[in-house]
């Protein structure tokens, strides 16, 4: 599983990426448009880097546990009320990044195969957008499946993040 942790490390870096890429065309449009030449296809190609930026960082955050949580109940639970919470988390956001992945990598597929491209002032592939939702969905599985695993052996959700950085 040690695997796991340097995709998300690499997809992260990637989601990084994509973001310093999406300040620049947007200040790179702002400045052009001040001067009478807005960037052409800067809103296209932002849109689809926020995909990349979203997707390729949503496991490594699941891995680190920084997603947003809400403790009213659970800090108040017992050691084994807060597992089993953390176990029906798990199963659920297995189910529901198992059918975005699914339906992501199909729509990738008929975006590839179609050759579609977003209609704007310049013609725009989809298919590397939905490769990275499609892509990214998948690392989240495996990454729920992980903190499912280790819950399963016991470790409470509060201290996945720690279990993982002493596996990898």
């Amino acid at each position: 599983m040690k695997y796991l942790s340097s995709v998300n490390r690499w997809t992260a870096l990637a989601a990084g990426l994509a973001l310093f890429l999406m300040a620049l065309l947007g200040a790179a449009d702002v400045v052009g448009a001040a001067f009478g030449f807005p960037l052409v296809g800067a809103y296209e190609g932002i849109e689809s880097l926020m995909v990349l930026a979203i997707f390729l960082a949503i496991a490594a955050a699941q891995q680190k546990q920084a997603h947003i949580q809400v403790d009213l109940l659970r800090i108040h639970l017992p050691r084994g009320g807060r597992l089993l919470l953390g176990i029906v988390a798990s199963l659920c956001s297995i189910l529901f990044f198992g059918l975005v992945a699914y339906f992501g990598w199909s729509a990738f597929l008929r975006s590839l195969a179609s050759g579609e491209f977003r209609q704007g002032q310049i013609g725009f592939p989809l298919w590397p957008a939905r490769l990275a939702l499609a892509f990214g969905a998948s690392l989240m599985v495996l990454q729920c499946l992980r903190d499912l695993f280790l819950q399963l052996k016991g470790v409470p959700p509060e201290e996945l993040a720690q279990a993982q950085d002493d596996e990898a």
